[in-house]
């Protein structure tokens, strides 16, 4: 079932977007159970009846978001490492762009976790297709020799979960640090190891 009904004209196309950007200020600022459909209508300055006519309800509008921003995520991270000669480099490559994503959108974190407490089927979807994604980059590294091993999914979230706790220390909490310095660290360790290869070069 299609979360959004399309709208067909440039008026409609503005009236969604008014919809969809107050439904993310509200949903970050207030949650998702203390927003009421009128506080989105209010806050995009159309009527009630406008928000029924491209989604059925407060949860749709949730789904839509949290979609959406798997979606702008994954492309915005493909897009800066698509010029990677390597496994390494993509990966540094990409930590460096989620986290400069993060800072300029600190309310992926609080939208997208609250489906813990919203839907959890929400939850598992949205990292689930991550993790999806991330397995095709991983066989097509694989496969030219550059890493090994033996359970993609194992690896996908291992690198996910690399992702979202560096995002969220350095992208949210903190965002006075060196991203290229921590992007240096966290692919020597990645790649060299806690003992024995690790370097600081």
């Amino acid at each position: 079932m299609d979360l959004v009904n399309q709208p067909f004209t440039e008026k409609g196309q503005k009236t969604l977007d008014a919809l969809v950007e107050a439904s993310r200020r509200n949903f970050y600022t207030k949650g998702y159970y203390k927003t009421t459909v009128k506080d989105i209508t209010k806050d995009a300055g159309v009527s009630v009846g406008a928000f029924y006519l491209y989604f059925e309800d407060k949860l749709s509008v949730y789904k839509y978001l949290v979609t959406t921003y798997g979606k702008f995520i994954r492309a915005h991270i493909s897009e800066h490492i698509k010029a990677s000669d390597s496994r390494k480099e993509a990966e540094r490559a990409g930590l460096v762009a989620y986290i400069n994503l993060v800072r300029e959108n600190p309310d992926i974190y609080n939208i997208v976790w609250e489906a813990l407490y919203i839907d959890k089927e929400i939850f598992k979807d949205y990292y689930r297709e991550f993790s999806e994604s991330y397995i095709r980059q991983l066989e097509k590294s694989k496969s030219n020799g550059d890493i090994t091993y033996r359970d993609p999914e194992v690896v996908s979230f291992l690198l996910m979960g690399m992702h979202t706790f560096i995002g969220l220390r350095y992208g949210t909490l903190d965002t006075k640090e060196d991203v290229e310095m921590i992007a240096d660290e966290v692919i020597n360790v990645l790649f060299n190891g806690l003992s024995g290869n690790n370097t600081n070069q």
